[in-house]
């Protein structure tokens, strides 16, 4: 994790801590992390410290290790340090630092104006951050948080009411207080950031919440040997370990001697010594200066490296741990000065221990020593080499006894936070190397000691050597090694190098060590092939080897007796150090006037020397120099005040002026050196030099420069040319612009200096094409523009190609613009990009991208960018480079020679279909894959390739722009997008379902999900995973979102803070663009369109609003114009002032207008005219209705505290519109009345207050239709233009929004035709959430509009425009379908004739019969618009004709009336409620009922058109199938039917139908001649580029199609009863199936591919037999009396035959027959012995069945009926009897009703008479009186309320538990009954005419036990297998009943 700060802070006890400790802690890389220090300054009370690093990565790496540091035993704490003050001498803390830093770090150093002499302070280098925190630090123990606040009251008075939080630490020492702003925290430290409180100075400054880090994971990779790169491990080791070793100032015994260092003598005279910093490898100067190293060294030892400064201790045996070996280190016996704890390395396979000391003497001092003590087992100490420097950083060596790489694995990460990328494990099965992920682990040396003990088992750690060694396999005898090394060491064809040694393990294997330079990555990437033979390579560890400990320990035991005398012979290779200090500065000198020849600016003393001082040039004259000043001092300036002051001769004249003194600029340090022997001189100069700077610099800012021209203008050539260029100015380059320095008394044309700055960044931007783009993208044209922007070029220029805008920028110079313009346009003259076709057939391009893509994949990887190769429909184009173009089209044409195509004959019936049927497709694709061909049709391989339906390429819809971030709306495919990055969502399971998932890996390639594969380290929603795009280029990366998968509200949390953190993992990643879809949208995700576009809205809000976003370009894409819509209406709610630039409208054209100050959106584009008054229907919210009335529905005491929406209008109109109401209305108003008063606040002139009442059936409409049109009237009154009124009633009020919409369109449309009023707009609003109701609205609407052209026919009215003039948006429409309206064909099905036409079915001419549907009510006032116009002409005579049929309609579903004042005979009605999801029965039925009136015409109209969101295409084909069924069947009376039409656009779909049949348009022998048409043979085309496999697969086809042919033979009885159209339907279906029928007498024969197709044919012949056997028996049904059954026994229960069979039985015994045999509906043989009265029944497999038989009369038994029933016939079962109002009966059925509880008068009892319910109650009851105690009171007379729909089937059927749950569940899954009939009078729902019922029915009670919701059937009695009778709880007097024959419906009550 980065901080972006080189600044640390560092709290705790410092006491007995020195700056040169700290330094030379944190510049121990391998220990704590760190990196090179700048400067450290302690404060004052040793608390706490801040060190400035050169880096801010050195910073991140101390911080990332999340442990505190630790110095001589001393724990300390580390932090992030951000400065928010420019100057820190105000913190007290702070006020005495060291002034010895580098000059590196002296330009930082500014010295306070007024005092001079002060004390150098340093000046942060962290830029200004914003925070709304303050930190408190120094107060007393006494203040509180309130205490707090009341300072900043007091003191702060402006921002108290800023303040949102106070913490104060647990030692109260210090306080955090948080502000609502970061303006309150800058507002406070304006003011100073100190503040007195109870006598202590309390110090105030910013405070920033540290990031909370996260743990690190380990995860595993399929790539062997991931780390860093070998080439760069040495220095990497290096760099961590360069600046480790720094000798401690406390040493004091050597004080003396190190400060006489910096002296020396020349001549016998003092001079001040200078240093030259020193190289990689060696402390930089300032740690030299700081530290005072002892410079009296040889040459060898003045080099500082790491090794010079580590000792290798070599042991006996590694079974010490490491404090062990560091008490040892500090036994005052051998110590020999200071050690770095933290560089203890253990190296366990060579048995060394490592040790760091802080300086080089002392360590070779500890060499010296003799280390004899028996204890630790010391076999030798000597100082390391740059050799054992070479180990990997973050690898290290694990041996022991492990049971796997996951046991090692889950121990480090159970116990380091550390992320694991590999573990190696190679033949060793006890040795492994961890990779750690070097961002988390820099350096291994703390686990070489913590790992040396695993679960219990002990292991061998050791830091992993670098070896550039290889393990090669496939070798043969036949290949030498001599052969094998020359082939490595030709870098040409292997790209290898030299080879250090080569080994050869085996026959097939060697092991290879290069040299280091050569590059393994390279070696590895490339294929190798000796004599034929392939060879393979990895990268090979030796100490993973079998044989490598063996071989160590081998060694080590040599070692040990080579080494045990040798202590002794370190001291002579170690003498000590015996030169003088002449010789090492002698030495500084020479190298440092060579290092000036080279880099004049890396020297100490750079630029210009003024006075008697040596200048750099003649630095080698400093050994004759014998002057030394008495004074210094440093002035520090910025660079341009001394480049300033240089420019106008400042230094010049103090010079001139001062010859006595020294003045030299330093510009590495930034600052003038004074030297001279009087102080006070100095100081003023000092001052004089900082009062020019103060008085006389002024800058002027370069606007409007680029960001690529401010670096351009960085470049060290460029700063130069334009400083030379600059008089008395100078032009400082920063981070984002770029300032003119100059001094204010010096002539200066500001305007003509940044003229010549900015003619050396000019601008040319050139369009390119794609030709263009190609040519410079390719490998040629990328280094002729590498040569143009190289170092070593001529000219000086950036360059950048832009492929997504096509354009290319170029930045130079003025003066060399035009020659870089040129040259390019003359590369793209003379380069242009060759272009050759080749042409391909269909079968030769599908099998090159079958099977041939790996091998053009690798050839297109080889030309890289040097061609384009793109696949047409019929072709190959190759675009690019001549030579390369020409080397693809021989590469291609080789390939297609080799693909050759041979002809395939197949015959058999329907060939041709199979093999485009999905069983044929499959077969001829596993034919293709097993033996790699390609099989076409003849045809279709000689035909070019069609091509690919294009991806919708994404289209502009709107942009705009936010804080910045421009947002564009797409519609199209997102994938076609340019982004730096792309969002993909995923679902939990991660597995690419999703559409855009699969287009994606479609597009891109599977290597995007094995890139996800690989790169996924969580599953959690939320978890944000990066790959590559993969082949999209596009695209730079793509971001695979985790999101959860909808299932409540808090999923919408869920994917809200997904897609937060989706995008703030783009802004880390600096993405400048992103594509993103509607996240969470779709079939996988689930969530809905309106919580996917407002979680995006709010996350873009909130992430664009807190600045912190690196986005400039964010891109919405959505394939849906909704989504996109809704999308933009989402971002223009939130934002009020976006504007959207809109570039072209939607898809589908709709009038979509974004605009902030529209009040709603409009769903129509034109709204609805009835004549003056325009009606419109809008979403939105009525109070924010731009209209000069708005309706509102309230209370009648008009009290609008009360509701919801009238809570609001009070809110915002004021409580005055309160008060008038009061005034006027003080006793309120009544339900149907309104209420009006002025708009208060609001933009309206008046406010109405409607009032209306719970619907309660027809009063309710009657009601809102009253109280509508005295709304409008009272608006005509008041002379308004606009209303707005609500969906009235569809709240709470009970009102649905089909009887609202229809109520309050039909007053407008009513209003309208009454009154001749001025225009008026009628608004009805609806709320956005509520689309059913608007879209009951607009289908009233539209069938207004529709019906107004034939108003005048259907009311009988005359005039120009009718009835009604209600005009609409469908006049377009309507001129489309005129073509229709002449058509006059006849449609021919059977017998019968079909004519579709346009019209009004109530002005039908000519014609027997019109069909109309109705409502079971038989209300024709609500049963639709043409029931309204037949009421209208036909009257009240039709209507009472219709009530009079009520039970009729509800039991058969269809009525006939006659037809009064109509010219048709008859009005066939069909229930809407009964046949609107069996719409094609229902016409079936009417066609029928037409018929057996004798009717030969009929005139139907679109039956259920008029539905809600009606499907008009299903009503077509059940209508016409339904018609189409009728006409085939048999000879028919009925010969003509007419469709009537009256709305073109149903005409439209139905006349469609014309042309898109053959049956419409042909005739039935062309019809079936079409099927002829199926193929008998078809010729095949099979590519392939192995003749053997194309043989192959050629045969493999002609037996698999052999074999997949069926035929098929059937004998079926009754086939002679098949009409010829059935058999003729049947073929039909054959052919369609793909197989050929014929019927022969009683054989059906099928022939054909398809097994189901065979199935599916015999299952219609079954069917259409079963039927025709079915119709012949209905004709013997009328003869048969209901009351006789055939019933056979099984078990000891008699079963019913079907009703088919007992018609057939009852027919063949009438017969006398003694025998009969017939077949079941499944085709099974049945005989019947009428003698014996058995049954014989044979099953499928032709066993034999025998069962016994009996004829059963009902009439002749059962329970005798009750003598007050009146006659009923003997076929007659269910018969309802009105009950007379004056008998006895009805007034004891009254009486009952009444007394119980009921408080409704009734209207009618009807009783009902149904014998089958009766005799199958009596059986029950007398079943359970036999086996209930005697004296139980076992039968009741109870109620039950219903609605008035059931009440046929209950009539007919009794109480059926099927449709339990109505009206709840409390006591189980039963029908429900009360004993009062006031309990169930609220379950009787009024009908339309708002009467109700309620059944009195005798109920079989028994035995009651108390049930519950979750009981579905009664428990058993106790001790019985019986169960109980009945369930409820009689105590609430419920009952509820399991069994319907325990129930009889005996009266029905009408109230």
């Amino acid at each position: 994790m980065s901080y972006d700060t080189t600044t640390l802070q560092v709290e705790g006890n410092l006491t007995d801590i020195t700056k040169d400790q700290l330094k030379l802690c944190f510049q121990n890389r391998r220990a704590q992390g760190g990196g090179p220090v700048d400067d450290i300054k302690i404060a004052t009370d040793k608390k706490s410290a801040v060190i400035v690093f050169k880096e801010t990565s050195a910073v991140d790496l101390i911080i990332n290790r999340r442990k505190p540091v630790t110095i001589a035993n001393i724990s300390l704490q580390v932090s992030p340090f951000y400065d928010e003050t420019s100057d820190e001498s105000s913190d007290p803390q702070m006020d005495s630092i060291e002034t010895t830093v580098p000059p590196e770090i002296n330009s930082k150093i500014k010295m306070p104006a007024k005092n001079i002499s002060a004390e150098v302070k340093l000046k942060s280098t962290i830029p200004s951050k914003k925070s709304n925190s303050l930190k408190v630090k120094g107060i007393p123990n006494v203040v509180t948080e309130e205490s707090l606040a009341a300072i900043f009251k007091k003191e702060r008075r402006d921002c108290v009411r800023s303040i949102e939080a106070i913490n104060i630490s647990e030692d109260r020492s210090s306080a955090i207080v948080v502000f609502k702003d970061t303006e309150a925290v800058d507002f406070i430290l304006s003011k100073g950031n100190t503040v007195s409180h109870s006598g202590a100075l309390l110090q105030m400054k910013r405070y920033y919440i540290k990031t909370k880090l996260t743990d690190a994971k380990y995860r595993y990779t399929d790539e062997a040997a991931v780390g860093p790169d070998l080439r760069n491990a040495q220095d990497k080791r290096k760099l961590k370990a360069e600046n480790i070793a720094v000798e401690s100032q406390n040493k004091n015994q050597r004080t003396k001697e190190k400060d006489e260092a910096y002296n020396f003598n020349t001549n016998q005279k003092e001079f001040q010594p200078t240093a030259k910093k020193v190289g990689k490898g060696k402390y930089p100067k300032d740690v030299l200066r700081s530290a005072k190293i002892d410079v009296h060294l040889d040459e060898e030892e003045s080099d500082l490296s790491p090794y010079n400064c580590t000792v290798k201790i070599r042991v006996g045996s590694i079974k010490e741990s490491k404090d062990v070996y560091i008490f040892y280190l500090e036994d005052p016996a051998v110590n020999t000065g200071e050690f770095i704890e933290d560089s203890l390395m253990l190296d366990g396979i060579n048995k060394v221990v490592y040790v760091t000391f802080c300086s080089p003497q002392e360590a070779r001092d500890f060499c010296e020593l003799p280390h004899t003590e028996s204890d630790m087992d010391i076999l030798n100490v000597e100082m390391a080499t740059e050799e054992d420097f070479l180990t990997y950083p973050n690898y290290i060596f694990l041996r022991g006894k492990l049971n796997g790489a996951d046991e090692l694995a889950d121990f480090i990460h159970e116990n380091f936070d550390l992320e694991i990328l590999d573990i190696l494990h190679e033949d060793d099965s006890d040795s492994y190397i961890v990779i750690f992920d070097p961002e988390t682990c820099t350096d291994i040396t703390p686990l070489t000691w913590e790992l040396t003990s695993l679960s219990g088992n002990k292991m061998i750690t050791a830091p992993v050597t670098i070896q550039n060694c290889v393990l090669l396999s496939g070798l043969t005898t036949s290949i030498s090694s001599q052969t094998l090394q020359r082939y490595l060491e030709n870098k040409r064809r292997s790209g290898g190098g030299k080879v250090k040694s080569l080994e050869r393990i085996s026959d097939e294997q060697a092991i290879i060590c290069f040299e280091d330079e050569v590059d393994l990555d390279d070696l590895l990437s490339k294929d190798h092939k000796i004599e034929n033979s392939e060879l393979s390579l990895r990268r090979h560890f030796p100490c993973l080897s079998e044989k490598y400990m063996i071989k160590e320990d081998t060694e080590n035991e040599m070692t040990t007796a080579e080494h045990t005398p040798s202590r002794s012979i370190h001291k002579e290779k170690n003498p000590g150090h015996h030169y003088k200090m002449n010789t090492t500065y002698s030495r500084l000198l020479k190298e440092d006037c060579v290092q000036q020849e080279k880099e004049c600016n890396k020297l100490f003393l750079s630029g210009k020397s003024y006075g008697k001082t040596v200048s750099c040039g003649n630095i080698s004259k400093l050994k004759t120099k014998e002057k030394k000043f008495q004074h210094k001092e440093e002035v520090p300036l910025e660079r341009f005040e001394i480049k300033l002051l240089e420019k106008c001769k400042f230094f010049d004249q103090i010079n001139d002026r001062h010859k006595e003194i020294n003045l030299n600029l330093d510009y590495n340090a930034n600052k003038v050196i004074l030297n001279g022997e009087d102080k006070r001189q100095l100081e003023d100069i000092h001052c004089g030099i900082l009062s020019k700077c103060r008085q006389d610099v002024d800058f002027s800012k370069l606007d409007n420069l680029t960001t690529d021209q401010i670096t351009f203008l960085k470049k060290d050539n460029v700063q130069k040319k334009v400083d030379s260029m600059l008089d008395n100015s100078y032009m400082q380059c920063n981070e984002n612009d770029v300032k003119l320095y100059y001094l204010k008394s010096e002539s200066l044309n500001i305007k003509d200096a940044e003229k010549i700055i900015r003619s050396q960044a000019e601008v040319h931007t050139k369009p390119m094409n794609q030709d263009m783009l190609n040519m410079l993208q390719s490998s040629d044209g990328s280094r002729f523009m590498s040569s143009l922007i190289d170092d070593n070029s001529s000219f000086s220029t950036i360059i950048k190609l832009d492929s997504q805008s096509k354009t290319l920028s170029i930045i130079a110079s003025e003066d060399q613009l035009y020659q870089v313009v040129q040259e390019i346009e003359t590369y793209l003259k003379t380069n242009k990009l060759h272009k050759v076709e080749i042409h391909l057939s269909e079968g030769k391009h599908r099998f090159l991208k079958k099977f041939l893509m790996d091998d053009f994949s690798t050839f297109k990887s080889s030309i890289e960018n040097d061609a384009l190769i793109e696949f047409t429909s019929d072709r190959c184009v190759i675009r690019g480079v001549k030579d390369v173009v020409e080397r693809c089209e021989g590469f291609i044409k080789n390939i297609l020679a080799k693909i050759v195509g041979n002809n395939v004959m197949l015959k058999f019936f329907g060939i041709k279909e199979f093999l485009h049927d999905s069983e044929g497709k499959t077969l001829i694709k596993s034919i293709e894959e097993e033996h790699r061909c390609i099989i076409l049709l003849k045809s279709e391989a000689n035909k070019t390739c069609k091509p690919k339906v294009a991806v919708k390429t994404p289209t502009l819809i709107a942009k705009c722009s936010i804080n910045g971030v421009n947002i564009s709306f797409f519609q199209g495919n997102i994938l076609e997008l340019n982004a730096d990055v792309l969002v993909n969502p995923l679902d939990p399971s991660q597995q690419f379902v999703s559409a855009m998932s699969k287009e994606l890996i479609k597009l891109g390639g599977q290597n995007i999900k094995k890139d996800f594969k690989r790169s996924c380290t969580s599953s959690f929603v939320g978890s944000v995973t990066e790959t590559s795009s993969g082949s999209l280029s596009n695209i730079n990366s793509i971001l695979h979102l985790v999101c959860p998968v909808y299932c409540d509200d808090q999923k919408v949390k869920e994917l809200e803070s997904t897609v937060r953190a989706c995008l703030h993992y783009a802004a880390n990643k600096n993405y400048s663009s992103i594509s993103i879809p509607a996240v969470g949208l779709g079939k996988i995700l689930k969530f809905s369109l309106t919580s996917v576009c407002k979680n995006m809205v709010n996350v873009v809000k909130d992430f664009i609003e807190t600045g912190t976003n690196s986005f400039r370009e964010i891109y919405f894409c959505d394939m849906k114009p909704a989504s996109i819509r809704k999308m933009m209406e989402s971002f223009e709610n939130k934002f009020n002032d976006i504007q959207f630039e809109t570039e072209t409208m939607l898809a589908d054209k709709r009038d979509f207008k974004f605009s902030s100050q529209s009040p709603h959106k409009s769903l129509s584009k034109k709204g609805w005219d009835f004549k003056s008054i325009k009606v419109n229907v809008a979403l939105g919210e009525i109070n924010k209705q731009d209209t000069d009335i708005i309706v509102i529905t309230v209370d009648k005491s008009l009290d609008l505290t009360k509701g919801r929406l009238s809570k609001i209008i009070l809110d915002e109109a004021g409580d005055r519109i309160q008060e008038e109401l009061r005034n006027k209305y003080n006793n309120g108003i009544k339900a149907g009345d309104f209420a009006m008063s002025s708009g208060g606040n609001l933009p309206c002139q008046h406010i109405f207050y409607a009032c209306l009442s719970r619907n309660r059936g027809d009063n309710g409409q009657a009601s809102m239709e009253n109280l509508v049109y005295k709304l409008l009237e009272q608006a005509i009154k008041l002379q308004v233009t606009s209303i707005s009124i609500p969906a009235l009633g569809t709240g709470n009020l009970g009102y649905s929004s089909d009887n609202s919409a229809q109520v309050i369109i039909e007053t407008i449309e009513k209003f309208a035709s009454r009154n001749s009023s001025p225009d008026l707009k009628v608004n009805v609003v609806v709320l956005p959430k509520d689309q059913e109701i608007a879209q009951s609205f607009n289908k009233i609407l539209s069938a207004e509009g529709r019906m107004a052209t034939g108003e005048k026919g259907a009311h009988g009215k005359s005039g120009a425009t009718g009835g009604r003039g209600a005009t609409g948006g469908h006049n377009d429409k309507e001129k489309k379908t005129n073509s229709y309206k002449n058509f006059s064909g006849i449609i021919k099905y059977g017998s019968v004739s079909l004519k579709i036409k346009k019209g009004d079915i109530t002005k039908e001419r000519k014609t027997d019969v019109i069909v109309n549907g109705i409502k079971d009510s038989m209300d024709l006032s609500h049963s639709g618009k043409v029931c309204k116009i037949l009421l209208n002409i036909c009257g009240q005579e039709l209507q009472d004709e219709c009530l009079s049929k009520q039970n009729e309609m509800m039991s058969c579903g269809i009525v006939v009336t006659s037809a009064p004042k109509l010219q048709c005979k008859h009005i066939i009605h069909i229930s809407q409620d009964q046949f609107s999801r069996y719409l094609d029965k229902g016409v079936t039925k009417v066609l029928l009922e037409a018929e057996k009136i004798g009717a030969s015409t009929l005139s139907m109209p679109v039956l259920g058109a008029g539905a809600h969101h009606a499907n008009v295409e299903g009503i077509k084909k059940s209508i016409l199938g339904a018609i189409e069924q009728f006409g085939n069947s048999t000879s028919k009376k009925l010969t003509k039917i007419k469709l009537v039409i009256f709305d073109p656009n149903i005409l439209s779909i139905f006349m469609s139908h014309l042309a898109a049949n053959d049956h419409f348009s042909q005739s039935d022998s062309k019809a079936k001649g079409s099927h002829n048409d199926e193929s008998k043979k078809v010729e095949l085309k099979m590519y392939s580029d192995d003749e053997s496999e194309r043989s192959l697969a050629e045969k493999k086809l002609i037996r698999k199609c052999k074999s997949a042919y069926v035929e098929k033979k059937e004998k079926i009885d009754n086939l002679q009863r098949l009409t010829p159209q059935q058999i003729k339907d049947v073929v039909t279906l054959g052919l369609q199936s793909r197989i050929k029928v014929k019927i022969q007498e009683q054989e059906l024969i099928m022939k054909g591919f398809k097994s189901e197709g065979l199935y599916k044919v015999l299952k219609q012949v079954n069917k259409l037999v079963f039927e025709a056997v079915q119709n012949h028996h209905r004709s013997l049904l009328q003869a048969i009396p209901s009351s006789i059954e055939w019933q056979y026994k099984q078990g000891d229960r008699w079963r019913n035959f079907d009703s088919t069979m007992n018609i057939e039985i009852e027919k063949a015994s009438k017969t006398k027959a003694s025998s009969f045999e017939m077949k079941d509906a499944k085709g099974r043989k049945i005989e019947i012995d009428f003698e014996g009265m058995k049954e014989t029944f044979l099953d499928e497999h032709g066993r034999k069945s025998t069962f016994v038989i009996r004829r059963n009369d009902k009439s002749q038994s059962g329970e005798p009926l009750p003598k007050k029933w009146d006659k009923m016939g003997p076929t007659e079962n269910l018969k309802i009897v009105e009950v007379h109002p004056k008998s006895p009966e009805y007034h004891k059925i009254e009486q009952f009703f009444t007394t119980k509880g009921a408080n409704f008068p009734v209207k009618k009892i009807a009783r009902i008479q149904n014998k089958t319910l009766y005799q199958q109650y009596y059986v029950k009851k007398r079943d359970i009186e036999l086996n209930n105690p005697k004296g139980h009171q076992n039968e009741q007379r109870l109620f039950h309320g219903t609605a008035s729909k059931p009440i046929p089937q209950i009539n007919e059927n009794g109480f059926n538990r099927s449709y339990c749950g109505v009206n709840g569940t409390v006591f189980g899954s039963g029908v429900y009954f009360a004993d009062n009939s006031s309990y169930s009078e609220t379950f009787a729902v009024p009908d339309f005419r708002g009467k109700r019922h309620m059944y009195v029915a005798r109920v079989l009670t028994g035995e009651n036990i108390m049930t519950d919701s979750s009981t579905l059937y009664l428990p058993k009695k106790p001790r019985s297998v019986r169960p109980y009778d009945s369930g409820g709880d009689p105590s609430q007097g419920i009952y509820v009943i399991f069994h319907d024959a325990q129930v009889y419906p005996e009266y029905l009550i009408t109230f």
